[in-house]
């Protein structure tokens, strides 16, 4: 039977305990029985922004916070009193027309998040983190969406998955897979080319023959 591909929601827990505890991709593959490159992409695909200050700080993204010495930037502002600058105002990047937005050079590397950052608490900076429930919602809902017109349950999805993809591994085409396995599959043979399309089988399109042969075609003529 072929592995189940799909993330559970007690994976995504995992994943985004592992990551506030700064494990790397590799260490929650190795635990989880998933490649590492899997775990990247999953993190990536679900990230959660925050607008969030720290230590007393509000938010503040600008490159020029440190030293900026503006006042006065909203003519009705209600914080004057409070607030001697308004790089020390949550609503400053919102209307200075001098704002130079800074992203942390951290968040362009593994991990990609704030989880375990030791700083967080202290930055002002924009923030991206993983957390489980809303990754795991986001997915079903793309899962949703990506099966409208299959007529086709997850259960099904799975059963299909650990007849064809076994066999699509094996090298042997979707077709002659159909036509052999007519009482175990019973979908069409457009519909199995449309869940691997979507990406629902653990077999991929570069696993198929014809694909590959047709990408190769069209790179060659490309690149000639």
């Amino acid at each position: 039977m072929a592995k189940n591909k799909h993330l559970t929601l007690d994976d995504r827990t995992r994943i985004a305990t592992s990551l506030n505890n700064r494990d790397s991709f590799k260490a929650i593959g190795r635990d989880l029985g998933k490649d590492c490159t899997t775990i990247a992409k999953e993190v990536k695909a679900h990230l959660v922004f925050q607008k969030t200050g720290g230590s007393g700080m509000p938010y503040n993204a600008c490159l020029n916070r440190r030293h900026c010495s503006k006042q006065h930037l909203c003519s009705s502002c209600t914080n004057l009193s409070r607030y001697s600058k308004c790089s020390l105002c949550r609503l400053c990047n919102d209307h200075c027309p001098d704002f130079v937005p800074e992203v942390c050079p951290q968040l362009e590397k593994a991990p990609y998040v704030c989880n375990g950052c030791p700083t967080k608490y202290r930055c002002t900076l924009e923030k991206r983190f993983y957390q489980a429930a809303p990754a795991h919602e986001e997915y079903r809902s793309m899962l949703s969406e990506s099966r409208q017109g299959l007529s086709i349950t997850e259960e099904e999805i799975k059963h299909l998955d650990s007849v064809i993809s076994p066999k699509i591994m094996k090298k042997q085409s979707i077709h002659h897979i159909c036509v052999n396995n007519k009482d175990s599959i019973m979908v069409s043979e457009s519909t199995v080319y449309r869940l691997v399309d979507y990406n629902l089988l653990t077999a991929r399109n570069i696993d198929l023959p014809r694909k590959v042969r047709s990408l190769r075609a069209r790179f060659t003529s490309i690149t000639r």
